[in-house]
């Protein structure tokens, strides 16, 4: 059986500059989506580019993070097998306390949860608590992966977030080949965990280049906002068919 490639999208929830979420969904389903991405929205977004913090701002002016969660909800009611990733940055963990957090994402549906700045102690934190509930604690790989950090993957569930720059999201660069060598270091020591590259991934060609690379799938979040918003999101994703639909 041929394998899956995973094409995990972001999807602006509650961002009133989407007119039909539910009709974007239903266009990312068409393209072969294996995980949806929804971001907690917070005012200080520190590793995320002018698209995505923009879009945060438009949602904590309507919706309280209760509500966002109870959205959240709302989407993984009506599509049950499509999976959801929270990502989350850490002090946002912090308000909740890790225990309560694990509640809230386990009652909405959430399926993988990323946290861009959490240490790898905090990490563990989570592992613990959100684990056991069925939730996956997404790793992240640096750009360049040194033998003694391969341990912190040993362990890894649902796919390793595989950096492609130590910029913002939404910035384009060229891919370096220490992406490739990190791939082939895990492979190595055993881990097989899908890798998945992240991080300024806009065009077919950087797709067709990362899986030349040994990627296993790809994130794409800041590149889709102006192809929403002029309604041509489903030519846009049709580039990538040949790599991500069934």
């Amino acid at each position: 059986m041929k394998k899956k490639n995973l094409l995990i999208l972001y999807f602006p929830l509650d961002d009133p500059a989407v007119s039909d979420p539910f009709e974007l969904l239903e266009i990312y389903k068409q393209h072969g989506t294996s995980v949806i991405e929804i971001a907690l929205p917070t005012e200080n977004p520190i590793l995320d580019g002018k698209t995505i913090r923009d879009s945060m701002a438009r949602v904590l002016q309507f919706k309280t993070l209760e509500e966002y969660f109870e959205d959240i909800g709302k989407v993984s009611a009506k599509y049950p097998k499509l999976k959801i990733q929270l990502m989350a940055y850490y002090h946002l963990i912090e308000k909740f306390s890790i225990e309560k957090f694990a509640e809230k994402v386990k009652k909405c549906g959430v399926s993988y949860v990323l946290s861009p700045d959490a240490e790898p102690e905090k990490i563990k934190e989570m592992e613990m608590v959100l684990c056991p509930l069925g939730i996956s604690v997404i790793r992240i790989a640096p750009c360049i992966l040194r033998q003694e950090e391969v341990k912190l993957f040993r362990n890894s569930k649902g796919y390793i977030f595989q950096r492609t720059s130590n910029g913002k999201t939404g910035e384009t660069h060229e891919f370096s080949g220490s992406l490739q060598e990190n791939t082939k270091l895990l492979r190595e020591n055993g881990i097989n965990t899908p890798v998945v590259y992240a991080f300024g991934i806009s065009e077919k060609k950087q797709v067709v280049q990362a899986m030349k690379m040994g990627a296993d799938g790809v994130v794409i979040g800041s590149a889709l906002f102006s192809y929403i918003s002029d309604g041509t999101v489903h030519e846009y994703l049709s580039n990538f068919d040949e790599w991500f639909k069934d």
